[in-house]
């Protein structure tokens, strides 16, 4: 079945990690410092004009084929290089055929690149230490800088003027952003979860801020007049050049319809981005405003899933301000493989002995979308190539579509592949090694189809994988985790996700058809946090993780697993008395790649009836604290540990 669950496609952004040569400007007169001309070669010496034909291979639909290939794959000629090592394959093909003459647009549909008059976002990386010589190079270029975070400068550039990005001797890679695909009435989950007895009560979300990142909320002034969302939301855009967020997609709107049917008196941020960098900023602008929940229901394949990658120092950073970032685990469970590469002594890989084909179905008026990466991060110089052929009606095998950027040492471990509006039928997913001395470990993650065959474990992805974000997978009604929910282990052998959540639920944005996908389970999840809020307004990220897991409805003979985390959500009953918080509460700073320090923190006083005001802290000196609770119920269930309990199991994923 097609995923239906948001992700951040593109090649990982690596920044700040290899030394480059002495910043050099480029002239004034950006034409002065490259020739487009016939002759051009590559940095592989092929000449453009093959180059161009390459690329526009599969610009148009009906395809425009290559000869006939082997099913085995022998005399096969593959294209060959990049215009430039420095650029991404798929923006290569589009300047080649820019040149060729080839329809632009219809090129960048199938390759999956937003394409508008030509022009286009560019995420430029580079050393961290460059930012400020490189924006004003790209200035003088005459090209528009809309933003930059630590190693990535966004910049928006015209097609024909992409490789002049490359001649800055600063500029490590140009790839194209990690585009936002959609992923994945009162929601049934209410009861599953356990909610209804808080909201009776009083517990309704007052006092709480959450925060729903999203690429759009497309119609949430309709749903506001519609009762479906509440009056006072405060919105946000960071997407460069678009001050509404009310645009392109519904999915954020369904997300905060969910969060609103749990918590209802919450204050509600609904805050777009369409870049990793317009990620970043968001961050930075919600812990202002003292957001303490951040749901965000997108995935980055491309990167590494072992808590390192570049989205997941935002998270952590957000971790370190004490918000609690709930993140769906992905939907790739369904849709994604992994194995060691195996040449089968002719460069391709070997899916299974002789097999160098990894056949799937891919239906009419479908895009196919693929991601390969390979644990060599952050930069590598393993050089691989995927492929995609088709099963053609005469019974031939046609490549359709290709992803070869070049790995020399200074780009990331990673190639991006599309095909918009193939021929239905059965298509082939190769590996080809181009340059490479030893055998590496491949994900490869189809993002509209599912993968017979595949694996599912290790299927988490960034920033779901952040040692400061929670991961939420999905569940039916009946309590099953969805096939396509991601799991874990991380990639450095963290337990994910962390819990699991309902999904497939109607809202009046996706109507009784349902909301699927980890998408929906993220926002239930910030919706019952925010009514813990409302009853323990002193609890802190860490404190709401706690209380979440142990509630937790275990769903197999393993407490935890990495397929269902610590379990599927609920809050549990609701005592008369909501419990006290300890006079010292400790809370817990993590940082990426290290054990969890704790520092108490002063007495905060409880509140038995909700309230909007947060008391007050005084830090102590460290001391090896011992909490006492004031006498008061907590929900059945649940034990209000004593700190030597309460501490290990906050982290223990």
């Amino acid at each position: 079945m097609p995923h239906l669950g948001s992700t951040l496609l593109g090649t990982a952004a690596i920044a700040g990690l290899l030394a480059v040569a002495a910043f050099a400007p480029l002239s004034a007169e950006p034409g002065d410092n490259l020739q487009l001309e016939s002759d051009l070669v590559t940095d592989a010496g092929v000449p453009w004009d093959r180059l161009a034909g390459a690329g526009a291979l599969a610009a148009v639909t009906p395809l425009q084929p290559l000869d006939a290939v082997a099913d085995d794959l022998s005399g096969f000629l593959p294209p060959v290089g990049t215009i430039d090592p420095k650029l991404e394959s798929g923006l290569s093909q589009l300047v080649a055929d820019a040149r060729s003459g080839a329809d632009l647009q219809r090129l960048a549909m199938h390759l999956g690149i937003p394409l508008l008059n030509d022009g286009l976002t560019v995420i430029v990386e580079i050393d961290p230490s460059d930012a400020d010589d490189v924006r004003r190079a790209v200035s003088d270029l005459g090209l528009e800088v809309q933003g930059a975070y630590e190693g990535w400068v966004q910049v928006r550039a015209t097609v024909d003027r992409l490789l002049l990005l490359t001649q800055i001797s600063a500029v490590k890679f140009v790839r194209r952003p990690m585009q936002l695909v959609g992923q994945g009435i009162t929601t049934e989950a209410i009861g599953r979860v356990g909610v209804g007895p808080w909201q009776d009560a009083g517990f309704r979300g007052q006092g709480a801020r959450v925060a729903i990142i999203d690429q759009g909320f497309f119609g949430y002034k309709a749903r506001i007049a519609s009762g479906e969302l509440p009056k006072n939301v405060i919105t946000r855009s960071f997407v460069s050049g678009l001050e509404d967020v009310d645009r392109r997609t519904r999915h954020g709107t369904a997300c905060a319809e969910l969060i609103y049917d749990i918590a209802p008196d919450a204050q509600l941020y609904l805050v777009t981005i369409g870049t990793e960098v317009e990620l970043a900023d968001a961050v930075t602008w919600l812990i202002n405003e003292n957001v303490q929940v951040i749901s965000f229901s997108m995935g980055a394949p491309a990167a590494p899933n072992d808590g390192t990658a570049p989205l997941d120092r935002v998270v952590d950073r957000a971790y370190a301000a004490g918000v609690l970032w709930l993140n769906a685990a992905g939907n790739y469970g369904a849709g994604h493989w992994s194995g060691t590469f195996h040449d089968d002594g002719e460069g391709w890989h070997g899916f299974a002995p002789g097999q160098r084909l990894f056949p799937l179905e891919i239906g009419a008026d479908e895009q196919a979308l693929f991601l390969l990466v390979w644990d060599d991060w952050p930069v590598s110089n393993q050089d691989f190539a995927i492929y995609l052929f088709w099963r053609s009606i005469d019974g031939s095998l046609q490549l359709m579509a290709y992803s070869d950027s070049a790995q020399t040492g200074k780009q990331p471990p990673g190639e991006v592949m599309s095909a918009f509006g193939p021929p239905r039928g059965t298509y082939y997913v190769a590996i080809r090694r181009q340059q490479a001395s030893r055998p590496v470990r491949f994900h490869l993650y189809s993002l509209a189809q599912d993968l017979k065959g595949g694996v599912p474990e290790g299927s988490a992805v960034s920033p779901s994988t952040a040692r400061g974000a929670v991961a939420v997978g999905a569940t039916t009604g009946f309590d099953q985790v969805q096939a396509y929910s991601s799991r874990g282990p991380s990639g450095d052998g963290r337990m994910k996700p962390d819990l699991v959540a309902p999904d497939t639920v109607s809202t009046e944005s996706f109507g009784f058809q349902g909301f699927p996908g980890t998408s929906a389970a993220a926002p239930h999840t910030a919706g019952l946090a925010a009514v813990l809020l409302s009853a323990y307004p002193w609890m802190k990220g860490p404190d709401l993780l706690y209380f979440l897991q142990q509630n937790a409805l275990p769903l197999g003979p393993e407490r935890r697993s990495n397929v269902w985390g610590a379990g599927r959500v609920q809050l549990g009953a609701l005592a008369s008395v909501p419990p006290t918080n300890p006079t010292v509460t400790p809370t817990a700073t993590r940082t990426p790649g290290g054990a969890a320090t704790v520092t108490p923190t002063g007495t905060l006083t409880p509140s038995r009836t909700p309230t909007a005001v947060r008391t007050s802290t005084a830090t102590r000196p460290p001391t090896s604290p011992t909490a006492t609770s004031t006498p008061g119920a907590a929900p059945t269930g649940v034990a209000w540990p004593s700190t030597t309990r309460y501490l290990p199991l906050i982290y223990r994923r």
